[in-house]
């Protein structure tokens, strides 16, 4: 059974040695992965890179050669040739003229034509004149467009020129234009159009798929790949494997650069497989060159590093797993004879010799120290045995000695808790008395609060007395002011009264001289009547006379009533007067005790303060010896607490000692049986 399990430790180090090599080998393994990602990553970050660059490059060229085509369209336009025929000959009715400007026009077009090698056709209408295109060039006379041609161009692809603003475009197709001149697709890649700069017409150039198809082709990606240019209307021309195609292969995708950005680059799903789409718009065109690049065609690239790798990574393991199983035989099998060795050592034979030290290696230095460890063990053994009857002995004496003073402990412990019970009683009195004398002197400090209190109270109290004596003596002054005013009010209403008395003998003699005046009003009207007509302006004016004498009466009488008002409102106000001068003497009476009150009051109030400042004095002197007092007892507490606490330290400390003292008795006994089970031991060993 002994051998079963040194067998299994042997094949379980054999194992974690084999663990231990497989730890490097797995980080190569690693190492190998990692340089294989990023190298492939890096890889294609450089392919795309580069493939974007290309289609940058393309887009810049595509963007030249249509600047250099708006550049020929201009010039066309302002050809004298074309100025001469669309602004003057059109609708000459000299028709040798109108002829021979025509074939001047259309002769520049066949030049255009033949001059450039990108420029697959040419075609030029106007509302007003004979169109022209280079379709025609076998045929002189011949004509491509039918009249109306400007017209039914506007309504179909020229739709977008009914925006004043739009001067030029670029479109893939032109169908009105091929149905009329019986061209196709096949024959140009797209077409600019521009508007006349004056007059109504269009020129339109063709530009040849060869050309396009030549430069397109540069961009050449690998098998499965395909570079395109899309045009605003839609149109795709895609180069795929050499061979020109109009499928539609970017459909749904956004093929529009990122704000900051001049180009696409990104991966996208198509018919299910993973490409890298690039995009970069053809100058201002709304054309865009585009290329679609499958991901496996940019993995290939990697494939011969991964290759690489995974071999070297290969021998590599099989090198280091060769080696590990070497060394870890090598060292399985003299573990194997130090750990035998070792087993018969622990067993009791102290004399067995370990073959093992001739090796020249950290074995050896190991077998040798084991050898030294073993004779170390041997002499310790040797000093153990002596010791141990030694510590016998010592241990049944500490024993005894032990016994004697844990029992002198426990007698002073107990004497120590009744001494400990007598302090905390007298700490406890202490302290209630403490609590006691220090509620009497709240109750001492709220009574001095108090009187405090009731002082400041009395000396607020004679200052409202002293202000009210004040506003009294105030008060009798204004009320003998008032009685002053009252009596001239009389004696001014009495005035009144006299002054309305004459006021009415005024009235009565008015009104007697308006009788009078009535009466000779009267008669100077009988006279007039008897005069005739030579009295009708006398007795017109005896006639003003009588109204402005009844006037008079009719005032006087008002007047005589407005008086009797007065009269009788003076002889109210006069009653009213004389009555507040009763009123006021009556006031001054009363003002007169109140301030003789006032007087008495305030001598009381200064007796009673002087009283309360005698009470003040006292409980001052009171709150002091208080406070003496008080300090005192919380001497006398604190006293009892320190000597309750000390008592309560000497009896844990003694305690502690008992406890100790215990706990020695039971270890040196623990150390006699352990002494005798060693020499028991020790009896095993062959030393």
């Amino acid at each position: 059974m002994l051998y079963w399990g040194l067998h299994m430790k042997k094949k379980n180090i054999f194992v974690k040695l084999l663990g231990a090599f497989l730890v490097p080998i797995v980080m190569m393994i690693v190492l190998g992965v990692v340089s294989y990602e990023t190298a492939s990553k890096s890889t294609m970050e450089k392919y795309e890179q580069s493939a974007s660059s290309t289609v940058v490059s393309v887009a810049e060229y595509m963007k030249l050669l249509t600047q250099t085509v708006e550049s020929g369209t201009t010039e066309l336009l302002t050809s004298d040739q074309v100025k001469n025929y669309f602004g003057m000959n059109a609708g000459s009715k000299d028709k040798n003229k109108e002829a021979t400007s025509y074939n001047e026009m259309k002769d520049l077009i066949l030049k255009q034509t033949s001059s450039t090698k990108y420029t697959a056709n040419v075609h030029e209408f106007a509302q007003l004149g004979r169109p022209a295109s280079s379709t025609t060039k076998d045929s002189p006379t011949k004509v491509a467009f039918p009249d109306g041609a400007y017209d039914e161009f506007l309504k179909r692809e020229g739709a977008v020129f009914e925006d004043s603003t739009v001067k030029s475009i670029w479109m893939g197709t032109h169908p009105y234009i091929d149905e009329t001149t019986g061209i196709t697709t096949d024959n140009y890649a797209f077409s600019f159009v521009k508007r006349f700069t004056t007059g109504k017409g269009f020129l339109t150039i063709d530009i040849k798929m060869d050309t396009v198809a030549e430069v397109l082709g540069k961009m050449d990606f690998g098998k499965g790949s395909s570079a395109s240019i899309v045009t605003a209307d839609g149109r795709e021309i895609n180069i795929q494997n050499g061979e020109v195609t109009d499928a539609k292969l970017y459909q749904g995708l956004d093929l529009t650069p990122a704000e900051g950005k001049d180009s696409v680059s990104e991966y996208v799903a198509v018919g299910g497989r993973k490409y890298l789409l690039l995009a970069a718009p053809v100058g201002e065109t709304e054309m865009i060159v585009c290329a679609l690049i499958p991901e496996a065609s940019i993995l290939e690239e990697a494939a011969g590093l991964r290759n690489t790798t995974v071999i070297f990574v290969l021998i590599a393991s099989v090198v280091a797993i060769m080696i590990g199983i070497i060394l870890s035989s090598d060292i399985r099998k003299t573990l194997n004879t130090i750990s035998r060795c070792m087993q018969v050592a622990s067993e009791g034979d102290l004399l067995v010799q370990i073959p093992t030290k001739k090796r020249k290696d950290e074995f050896g230095l190991v077998s040798k120290s084991i050898g030294k460890m073993l004779g170390g063990v041997k002499e310790l053994l040797w000093q153990v045995q002596k010791f141990g009857g030694e510590v016998d002995t010592s241990a049944g004496q500490v024993a005894e000695t032990t016994s004697q003073i844990l029992s002198s402990m426990e007698e002073v412990n107990s004497a120590l808790g009744s001494v400990e019970a007598d302090v905390a009683t007298q700490a406890q009195d202490a302290e209630d008395g403490y609590q006691m004398m220090a509620a009497f002197g709240d109750k001492i400090n709220h009574m001095n609060e108090t009187v405090d209190s009731m002082g400041s109270m009395m000396q607020s109290t004679i200052g409202s007395i002293q202000r009210g004596t004040t506003m009294v003596d105030e008060l009798k002054r204004t009320a003998t002011a008032t009685g002053e005013i009252t009596r001239e009010l009389v004696d001014n209403v009495e005035n009144v009264n006299e002054q309305s008395t004459a006021i009415a003998r005024i009235i009565e003699t008015i009104s007697d001289i308006a009788e009078e005046t009535n009466l000779l009003s009267l008669n100077a009207s009988i006279e007039a009547a008897r005069a005739g007509e030579s009295g009708r302006g006398f007795a017109v004016v005896a006639q003003s006379i009588g109204k402005l004498a009844a006037q008079s009466m009719a005032a006087g009488s008002e007047i005589t009533g407005i008086v009797a008002s007065i009269e009788e409102a003076t002889r109210t106000a006069a009653e009213s007067a004389g009555q507040t001068e009763k009123n006021v003497d009556y006031q001054m009476k009363a003002l007169e005790e109140t301030v003789s009150v006032f007087h008495e009051i305030n001598d009381t109030v200064q007796a009673l303060v002087s009283n309360l400042q005698g009470i003040t004095s006292g409980m001052t002197e009171l709150v002091g010896d208080k406070d003496d007092v008080l300090k005192k007892i919380q001497a006398v507490s604190q006293a009892s607490e320190s000597a309750s606490a000390a008592t309560t330290e000497v009896t844990a400390s003694i305690s502690e000692q008992v406890e100790f003292l215990k706990g020695l008795t039971k270890d040196a006994e623990n150390l006699q049986m352990q002494t005798r089970e060693l020499e028991a031991a020790m009896s095993k060993f062959k030393i």
